[in-house]
């Protein structure tokens, strides 16, 4: 049976003599101490009857507040016993305190304000799209964190995939709702015990990487295209992109001329805020000689993608920027590859797939094909080619057992 109890903490004087009153709780095993932000002198404490003695000027209002408290403290208690379901400490409080449950939905809003304020706009815009795609589902209703059970998140998978959404897309919401789980349990906020990812596993579909072989990117290069046209460009920064080991267009079209120190490359990453000096290669360089006849200030942008119009210290607008001539230059792309006869939808990160697809065939080394990709470990390089790991073994198998 659950157990519960008010208590004068003793070892917990103030410097004016006086003690805290708690509430302590015995349920699932498990003791826990509530604090009920009453603090008195301990000749106005009945011990015996665990109440304020009359004397006290405010006995009867703080007598019946304990009385309160103490009638919720037990109904939980009983709950906790017979249901069985683990609740935070932090939640636990809150609930004797009259409080409700902490809101999923609330907690993600003030990480989402938070990566706004610093400048993190990827992750403010990936936040905002789960959140959103929350409520969506929820119809106005609030969410708390022990709403959030293996049943809600297959219900929730399964309302996604209806939309229709793809399983990766649907994997990186609930990733994305795990993310935030762990930051409230780091935060005591939610207890351990709440965890549903424990039991409620994510679907991952395999993905083929599109990449371009040696002999594609040379059909690429030979297309005769008018010079200033948009597809001209648009090859160009395709080409840069992949003699610079598929730098992400993010970086890409930031780059201004003081990023460039003789035959270097030197900026700093959007995604990891690390920065990266890499040695051009001549190729890259004849490209840069196409946009240097066109060179103002060394803080001019490289390429003529970013309007000069808008306010880039806006981290926001930068972003949407970025995203809208992604978009444009994909659809350049697309039409480059029919042009070329490639029969593979082209994008920009294509170039990123393809440099280190060709740099794995020519037996770079991982570590060095890791650093190019300036991946942040070994073992993100390993996943990363992963995916190209099975045409490998079919080749190697059909070469050594053709002949038996």
């Amino acid at each position: 049976m659950p157990s519960v109890k008010v208590l004068l903490k003793r070892n917990k004087q103030k410097t004016n003599g006086e003690y805290p009153i708690y509430i302590r709780i015995i349920a699932g095993r498990k003791t826990r101490f509530v604090s009920l932000g009453i603090y008195i002198q301990d000749k106005d404490w009945n011990e015996s009857e665990k109440k304020i003695k009359p004397k006290h000027p405010n006995s009867s209002r703080i007598n019946n507040l304990i009385a309160v408290r103490l009638k919720e403290a037990e109904a939980l208690a009983l709950e906790l016993e017979t249901d069985g379901k683990p609740i935070s400490d932090v939640n636990l409080k809150e609930r004797i305190k009259g409080k409700s449950p902490v809101s999923f939905l609330k907690f993600a809003e003030g990480k989402k304000d938070a990566l706004l304020k610093s400048g993190k706009i990827r992750s403010y815009e990936n936040y905002k799209r789960v959140i959103n795609g929350l409520e969506d589902y929820l119809k106005g209703k609030d969410l708390a964190f022990n709403d959030i059970t293996v049943s809600f998140l297959k219900k929730y998978e399964i309302y996604r995939l209806a939309i229709p959404n793809k399983i990766n897309t649907v994997h990186t919401h609930l990733k994305m709702i795990r993310a935030i789980f762990n930051d409230a349990i780091e935060e005591d906020l939610v207890s351990r015990e709440q965890y549903p990812f424990y039991t409620f596993k994510l679907k991952l579909e395999k993905t083929n990487k599109i990449r371009l072989n040696k002999s594609e990117i040379a059909q690429l290069n030979k297309l005769e295209l008018k010079k200033d046209s948009t597809l001209y460009h648009c090859r160009n920064y395709f080409m840069f992109s992949f003699y610079c080991a598929g730098i992400r267009f993010g970086d890409f079209v930031q780059l201004i001329w003081d990023n460039i120190e003789g035959d270097s490359l030197i900026y700093q990453m959007d995604k990891t805020d690390s920065y990266m000096r890499s040695k051009l290669l001549p190729q890259a360089m004849k490209i840069l000689d196409l946009y240097r006849t066109k060179k103002g200030g060394n803080k001019d942008f490289i390429f003529p993608i970013l309007s000069p119009k808008y306010d880039y210290s806006d981290k926001v607008i930068l972003f949407k920027q970025i995203s809208s001539n992604n978009a444009r230059i994909n659809k350049d792309l697309k039409k480059l590859g029919t042009l070329a006869k490639i029969n593979k939808p082209i994008s920009f990160h294509v170039s990123r797939h393809s440099f280190a697809d060709i740099a794995r065939k020519g037996d770079m080394n991982i570590y060095d094909i890791s650093k190019a990709l300036r991946h942040s470990s070994l073992q993100i390089t390993e996943r990363y080619l992963a995916d190209w790991d099975d045409e490998k073994l079919d080749k190697e198998t059909n070469r050594i057992f053709k002949d038996i």
